[in-house]
Order: structure tokens, then C-alpha cells, then sequence
């Protein structure tokens, strides 16, 4: 509704749909209960996980990234994060490292988490914003491909050519000839804008894609006051808007520019997990492109009108 003020936590009742990603890792103190800890979580509503064991160490992951989100109620979230918990309680105390993240989707909002790990104690680290048209609702399901019936061998062979012309054409279309042809990522310039030196970009092409690391920059804050004096002293309100973005967690866009400048792929992400720790770099990727010749991170999706 219009002018209304959106409450504080999430919504009551169970999310429309849930996207969970990321990895949970540490060392094995009590195998068994840590066993019976990850067998728990797969019955909290957000699919199975799966935890691997080697040598000494444990690593949880989930098995689905994208799923309906009505059995994970207020109860559910509450048995998943005890379970988290306790798969802790089973681990070498401090060695257990978390980004793992979860974005739950409401009617009207979507409540963000990061669950990190203080001592032996996962913490759900979590923000609400407004719903965004392109949130999902519900998990993908797999398309079913509608075979040809009732059509004879001869039909078959005149119809092959013109079906794989077609397959070509499509191809072309859908983007998938320009990833297989995609600029190499050493030809890719890096723009970094009214970022500046907050952030740094790496990158690499890999099966048609542009696989994206943030990590922090030689500039970014390294404590509020830092972060304060540096807003202070921006020449621009953009520049402003990006200081506080960068030093708050907050969101920016991910910008794939040919050579006249133009956007012609972007994603969004999410800088809250540089806040924890410097190690730890925002993942994210982009399409690859034949006319690709910079990757910028800006504060909008497409570039600024001039």
C-alpha cells in the first residue's frame, strides 16, 4: 500500500518461495552428531542437504537452491537455525566458516539472511526490502519437451533439416552462440565508477560465462569512523550513495558493456558479506558476450542517461 511503512521483521506465515545457496564447513569433532545434526536439517522444510566429509573436515551444503516456501513457516526457520546449531555443537570450536544465505519471498517483501558463525553460535543476520518484479515465487520446474506424433520416418527426414535451421536461428537468438564465442576475459576492461578503489573486481570466463569475485578494495572502510569521514569528504552524491553502500551492505549492480558503452547484461548483488570478513568475496556472474569489453559495477542497472 502507499505510504505504508513496512514492519520491522518479516511477515508472518510461511514465504511463497525460499532460494537457499552457499556452504556451511568446519572440523569434525563428534561425527555422529554431526551426522544426525545435517540428517535434521533436511527435514525443515528446505529440501535435503547434503554433507560431505573429508579428511577430518565437513562441509554442508544444500541439494536445491530454489523452493516453495510453504513449509518453511516461523516453526520451520526456527528448527533449521537450532539445526545449524547443533551442526556447530559438533564441530572443532572456531573452526566452523559460514555463507551460507537464504532469501525468503513474501507477497510484498523479501527478508534477505546471511547466517554467520560468532564462536560456536550461528547468528541469522537478516534485512527486509521491497519485492522486486523479477523475485521469484515458486521453484522452477523443468520444462517438458512435447515430442512429434504421429509423424513416419519419411516426415521425420524431410522435416530434420528444417527443424536443426531452426535449432541454429534459435541458438543465435537465445544469446547461447555469443557465450560459446564470448570476449576473453583478459580483453575486458574494469570499471569500478563512483566505487573507486572500495571495491576490486576479479573475473574469469568459464563455459560461456563471466564468473565474478568483489572482494574489498585498498579504500574500503576498515571501521565506522573510516567509513563516516569518507562519506563526508565525497565530491558527489553518487559518490556518497556508493560510500554507503559499500561500508552498509548494501546493493549494486553488476554491468556487462560492449564498446559504445551500452549495458547489454547486468545483475544485481548484495555487498553484506564483505562486511564479515575481508576474506570472503560477493560471487556473482555474468553472461558471456562477443561485443563484451568492460565490466562495470554501478549503482543502477543501466548506465546513467546523458
Amino acid at each position: 500500500m502507499s505510504g505504508a511503512v513496512p514492519p520491522v521483521g518479516p511477515p508472518v506465515g510461511a514465504p511463497l518461495a525460499v532460494e537457499i545457496d552457499g556452504i556451511l564447513d568446519g572440523r569434525i569433532q563428534h561425527q555422529e552428531q554431526l551426522t544426525n545434526a545435517a540428517n535434521a536439517l533436511s527435514q525443515c522444510g528446505l529440501g535435503g542437504f547434503q554433507c560431505e566429509i573429508t579428511g577430518g573436515r565437513f562441509s554442508l551444503l544444500p541439494q536445491a537452491t530454489r523452493l516453495p516456501g510453504s513449509g518453511f513457516g516461523e516453526a520451520a526457520q526456527a528448527r533449521f537455525l537450532d539445526g545449524l546449531n547443533a551442526l556447530c555443537a559438533a564441530a572443532v570450536a572456531g573452526s566452523v566458516e559460514s555463507t551460507l544465505r537464504c532469501r525468503m519471498i513474501y507477497a510484498e517483501q523479501v527478508a534477505e539472511t546471511l547466517f554467520v558463525v560468532r564462536g560456536a553460535v550461528v547468528e541469522p543476520l537478516t534485512r527486509m526490502r521491497p519485492r522486486l518484479p523479477d523475485d521469484a515465487t515458486a521453484a522452477a520446474a523443468p520444462a517438458k519437451a512435447s515430442l512429434p506424433f504421429g509423424l513416419g520416418r519419411r516426415e521425420l527426414l524431410v522435416i530434420g533439416p528444417l527443424l536443426a535451421i531452426l535449432g541454429m536461428v534459435m541458438a543465435w537468438q537465445s544469446g547461447l552462440v555469443d557465450q560459446m564465442l564470448a570476449a576473453r576475459a583478459e580483453a575486458i576492461a574494469v570499471e569500478t565508477g563512483p566505487f573507486g578503489k572500495l571495491l576490486d573486481v576479479r573475473f574469469r570466463r568459464s563455459w560461456g560465462n563471466y564468473e565474478v569475485e568483489i572482494h574489498r578494495g585498498p579504500d574500503y572502510p576498515k571501521d565506522p569512523k573510516a567509513l563516516n569521514e569518507r562519506r563526508d569528504a565525497a565530491a558527489s552524491l553518487t559518490e556518497r550513495a556508493a560510500c554507503d553502500a559499500a561500508g552498509n551492505g548494501g546493493e549494486a549492480w553488476l554491468q556487462l558493456r560492449n564498446g559504445q558503452g551500452k549495458v547489454v547484461a547486468a545483475q544485481r548483488f548484495e555487498l553484506r558479506e564483505l562486511l564479515v570478513s575481508a576474506e570472503t568475496p560477493v560471487k556473482t556472474r555474468l553472461p558471456g558476450r562477443i561485443d563484451a569489453a568492460s565490466i562495470a559495477i554501478s549503482l543502477t542497472r543501466d548506465e546513467p542517461k546523458k
